[in-house]
């Protein structure tokens, strides 16, 4: 005998409950498999604590700031929104070499604050003056979620970096902010089930640091499908 679930929800953590609980063959073995799931490129690369750019006219004592709102966002999107919060400001993503450049002529620019943009396109901690050549000296960081992991409490023999773990599935973010992302394995991976009566199947989905995936209230489903071990 077999089972397919499906779950949905709103949050990275997906939980549903049976009643009467699945109960499962105590002499026979199970084995559980990710068959699909949909989730989509909503996560935020922009956040509090990391949204500000500063700015102040070259001579002036204070640095001003303009705030995005969190949300996820292309380089070319940043640099318009700076563009067009501080004229006077050019900024210039290298597509071939993944660095930017900024022109400014009139103000002075502030990426040592803490909370300041500069990360994401890719400057040290460090101010510009005005005038100044100004390129960044890394890549753009603008990924801040690369891959997303599929764990089942219900799930054994998983290991994540020589360490247990109940991860199910892993797959890569790829495609662009505000896209969905549909993944189904061409070959599913069975793993073995640790419990004989199921009464609660939580399934989260984490990032690559074990932090849970803030899709931002967007849509995420599930299915998973639980057989007889074929040995």
């Amino acid at each position: 005998m077999s089972y397919n679930i499906c779950l949905d929800g709103r949050s990275s953590t997906l939980v549903s409950k049976f009643y009467p609980p699945i109960e499962l063959n105590a002499d026979k073995s199970y084995e559980m498999a990710l068959v699909e799931c949909e989730v989509a490129n909503t996560i935020p690369n922009v956040t509090k604590g990391r949204n500000k750019f500063y700015y102040r006219k070259h001579g002036a004592k204070d640095f001003l700031w303009i705030e995005m709102a969190e949300g996820s966002y292309e380089v070319d999107s940043i640099a318009a929104f700076i563009e067009e919060h501080v004229p006077g400001i050019v900024i210039k993503p290298n597509s071939n070499t993944m660095k930017v450049e900024i022109i400014s002529n009139e103000y002075d620019i502030d990426f040592a604050k803490n909370d300041c943009i500069g990360p994401l396109l890719g400057f040290s901690r460090k101010t510009f003056k005005a005038k100044d050549k100004i390129l960044s000296d890394k890549p753009v960081d603008i990924m801040s979620v690369t891959a997303i992991r599929v764990s089942c409490n219900l799930v054994n023999n998983s290991y994540v970096n020589g360490s247990k773990s109940h991860v199910l599935f892993s797959f890569a973010i790829d495609v662009d902010p505000g896209f969905k992302m549909s993944q189904t394995p061409s070959q599913l991976i069975y793993l073995p089930i640790n419990k004989r009566i199921i009464d609660e199947i939580i399934l989260t989905f984490h990032e690559t640091n074990n932090k849970l995936v803030n899709f931002r209230g967007e849509s995420v489903s599930a299915r998973l499908h639980i057989r007889e071990c074929l040995t």
